[in-house]
């Protein structure tokens, strides 16, 4: 079905979540970008905390406010709302929004996430 708003129904259902004072504390922005605005490269924490970067051929990391490699992801998805990103050490899904990182799962020994869960703010600079 084509959305001739832009936004998509998960963009509206947090929306709503947000306006009704639903669990969700991070209004995760959810509109179609122009396809060429669908390859992002750099992802970044509001206040500088840590870089998700794309090194190619679906490899990730995240960097630390230092600028070191901190932990490797493998992209397993790619939209017009996220990139998809995956940690096979910990067991956690990542997926990095234009204003938000939402996290899901966790391997034992590991903090655990059921569902999509906000965990950073932040943006796309690249």
């Amino acid at each position: 079905m084509r959305n001739i708003f832009g936004v998509t129904i998960i963009g509206m259902l947090a929306a709503t979540l947000s306006a009704s004072g639903g669990p969700m504390s991070l209004q995760i922005e959810s509109q179609h970008a122009p396809l060429d605005q669908t390859h992002r490269l750099i992802w970044e924490h509001t206040e500088g905390l840590c870089r998700y970067v794309d090194k190619g051929e679906d490899y990730w990391v995240e960097l630390d406010k230092a600028g070191k490699v901190f932990l490797q992801f493998k992209e397993v998805r790619r939209n017009f709302d996220f990139v998809e990103l995956f940690d096979e050490r910990r067991g956690y899904t990542l997926r990095l929004y234009k204003n938000a990182m939402l996290i899901r799962g966790g391997n034992d020994g590991f903090q655990k996430f059921a569902d999509f869960t906000p965990y950073y703010e932040g943006r796309w600079i690249k």
